[in-house]
């Protein structure tokens, strides 16, 4: 299945490659002629396999005999084509590849990529081969409409037909989420340590706040007797208190570019760093800073001056 992490790998050379050049290691796919229309694999060049031709379907027994004196159909995805040296998908079909210790196959069509493994990894070249003799995996194609009626046909149709062994089946889109549950939990995690960093933060501004506007109680109310606004000393306080968040994001946008291009890197298919998303993550600081201290602020503001100037 792709994304299942499985590999099998054999050696591959083209007809007229120089003596002495080694052979290739493609990853080898025994499939069933209808592998590539299930999953829905887009074809580049070429046809694919066809049920109704026999000489397309092949066995374990007639690669290792060398095929019989009969070239093998294969199927290359447009990695394993560039790995080959062809130059395009069009001139790949009818080429011959020789596999393992000789057996001829021709190319018959070129498809695009299938990812076996996850976005860590690039996409391996493959080479396609249906065989009547390898089967352990089933890929089941469902219309739109399915519903539950369709899977409970599908199970009654195996234990029908093979009633000794146990059906264990799941949706292809559920066993792909499988291989990034990694991730998928790491940004759980990430998303609640932001939270409660985000609430401790807030919770020291507010806090800040306060102990601030207390000990410029006076200072306020000299302020407002000598004509400012509420506006004005909110304004004050706030912009107080975002100078020390944009050193704060200073200092933080080198390290999180290094920490975030450190860990993209694991990723072969991956996003670009973009700086107008730590300006964004900024202006997303400062707005909840504001939130935080300006109703605290505006608070102290609109309080009579000579509550503060009583004893003065």
């Amino acid at each position: 299945m792709p994304s299942d992490r499985s590999e099998w790998t054999n050696n591959y050379r083209l007809p007229d490659a120089p003596e002495g050049l080694p052979d290739l290691l493609i990853r080898t796919e025994p499939v069933d002629a209808d592998y590539l229309q299930a999953l829905g694999v887009p074809l580049r060049a070429g046809r694919l396999f066809d049920p109704a031709r026999p000489g397309d379907i092949t066995s374990h027994a007639a690669l290792r005999a060398g095929g019989g004196g009969v070239t093998i159909p294969a199927i290359l995805s447009t990695t394993a084509v560039r790995r080959l040296g062809l130059a395009t998908a069009e001139q790949a079909v009818g080429h011959t590849v020789m596999y393992g210790g000789g057996t001829a196959l021709t190319i018959i069509g070129v498809v695009d990529d299938v990812q076996f493994d996850s976005a860590r990894s690039g996409f391996e070249p493959t080479i396609y081969l249906a065989m009547h003799d390898d089967r352990s995996i089933m890929l089941a194609r469902l219309a739109p409409n399915a519903d539950a009626a369709t899977l409970a046909a599908i199970d009654d149709t195996w234990r029908r037909l093979f009633p000794d062994l146990p059906l264990t089946r799941e949706f292809l889109d559920d066993h792909i989420r499988q291989v990034y549950a990694d991730e998928a939990r790491q940004g759980d995690l990430l998303a609640l340590f932001c939270g409660l960093a985000i609430l401790i933060a807030c919770l020291g501004l507010f806090g800040l706040t306060a102990f601030t506007a207390e000990r410029r109680t006076k200072e306020i109310g000299i302020r407002k007797v000598l004509g400012a606004t509420v506006t004005d000393v909110v304004r004050l306080l706030v912009w107080q208190f975002s100078k020390p968040v944009l050193v704060a994001n200073l200092i933080a946008w080198p390290v999180a570019w290094m920490l975030m291009g450190w860990w993209l890197g694991g990723y072969v298919y991956r996003i670009d760093l973009n700086p107008l998303v730590f300006a964004l993550a900024s202006l997303a600081a400062l707005l909840v800073a504001w939130a935080t201290v300006a109703g605290h602020a505006a608070r102290v503001a609109a309080a009579k001056p000579v509550t503060a100037l009583r004893y003065e």
